[in-house]
């Protein structure tokens, strides 16, 4: 149950991670200003550093994560049923897995026919990851898919690095789902919310994302909101604030030396993950404005967008696959028959990209499709037994 909005919200975020990996892996000074690993004479880079694109990575994933918990509790909000609580818990673990079984297959398959070029990629750019640490092994592969991605995950070790936001997906889901089972059918539940905030917000910062979620579906839809949401209505200027506090805060960076964010950098505790807990509250504010100020909810209703955002899982888990093994190919080709830096950087990113958009629809339709459909009958198996 889905708002097609929001999917257009989601579409754009995972254009966003895809242009962040580019300059990840690429150009890393772009993000950074780190000009010992400049590539484009220096000049460019220092440009780029002083744009967000350094943002571009993390605040999409917070998004993504309040995302969730809003959608996962919109239906509860709608019927107050705890049988849909019940078939949401009995369905996640099996359509989250469907997709990252064909992610980490699909680089399997690249890494046992030699195909990912890691190590000499991270050469050539000076990018920073450390990934790809082992042989391509089927078990191994299978292992991660079914239990270490979500319980023993190790960035260092693993056939698809994007896969460390999946443990913060389970564990988050869980705790959304939990919260509703107790408190969802509780008038002052307020109080539990924030109990919840304080509980997360450090140092497990990235799930007070999903409880954000959930506060804000409970706000927009919840049957005994309905007298909030006429007294926010009449303040006509809110929708217009909460877009322009979404915006400041998603592109929050951490640093006392920024003429922007300087003040906020030092305001806040130290103890605090300021970067993380401010792009949180950003995607909050967008989120809720997405639904109440209408440009905003007009743009991101834009079909290109929606459509992109209905397959946004499965682009978000196979690009990077692609990129360091088609895209690490291309450019090191060129590269070796010295053609400019820059020049083989941008051909072997737009080479990538009718290829991850290929390897896109086609783990939609063979892993994720499939894992929702035995998710849902597995659901009702369950609750007939």
């Amino acid at each position: 149950m889905q708002l097609e909005y929001l999917n257009g919200l989601r579409g754009l975020c995972a254009l966003s991670v895809v242009w962040f990996h580019f300059l990840y892996l690429w150009l890393p000074a772009a993000l950074d200003g780190a000009m010992y690993r400049a590539h484009l004479g220096g000049a460019w880079e220092a440009v780029m550093a002083r744009m967000p694109f350094y943002v571009a990575g993390n605040s999409p994933v917070c998004i993504f994560f309040v995302l969730s918990g809003y959608v996962l509790s919109l239906r509860f909000w709608r019927e107050r049923s705890q049988a849909c609580l019940i078939s949401a818990a009995l369905r996640r673990y099996i359509r989250l897995t469907g997709p990252v079984l064909g992610s980490v297959l699909l680089a399997w398959l690249l890494m046992k026919a030699g195909l990912l070029e890691f190590d000499a990629l991270m050469a050539a750019s000076g990018a920073g990851w450390k990934y790809y640490q082992m042989q391509p092994d089927l078990l191994m592969t299978l292992k991660e898919a079914f239990w270490d991605v979500y319980f023993a995950y190790n960035t260092s070790v693993s056939y698809n690095p994007v896969m460390w936001t999946m443990p913060v997906e389970l564990k988050g889901s869980f705790v959304a789902l939990a919260f509703l089972a107790i408190l969802g059918n509780v008038q002052r539940r307020d109080l539990g919310y924030a109990v919840l905030a304080f509980i997360f917000i450090w140092p497990q910062t990235y799930i007070f994302a999903f409880v954000l979620g959930v506060w804000l579906a409970d706000l927009n839809h919840a049957a005994d909101r309905r007298g909030l949401r006429d007294r926010l209505a009449r303040l006509r200027l809110l929708p217009h604030v909460a877009t322009a506090l979404s915006l400041y805060l998603l592109l929050y960076v951490n640093s006392t030396s920024s003429p922007v964010y300087g003040w906020l950098c030092t305001a806040l505790p130290d103890w605090l993950d300021k970067e993380i807990l401010l792009h949180i509250l950003g995607a909050g504010c967008l989120v809720w404005a997405c639904g109440h100020f209408r440009p905003c909810r007009s743009f991101f209703s834009w079909q290109p967008l929606v459509s992109i955002g209905h397959y946004s899982f499965s682009l978000y888990l196979v690009h990077i696959p692609v990129m360091l093994s088609l895209g690490s190919n291309i450019f090191l080709y060129m590269r070796a028959g010295e053609i400019g830096y820059g020049t083989s950087a941008l051909s072997a990113f737009l080479a990538c990209l009718p290829v991850v958009a290929l390897m896109t629809v086609a783990l939609d339709k063979f892993f994720d499709k499939p894992s929702g459909s035995l998710a849902r009958r597995f659901s009702r198996w369950a609750l007939r037994s």
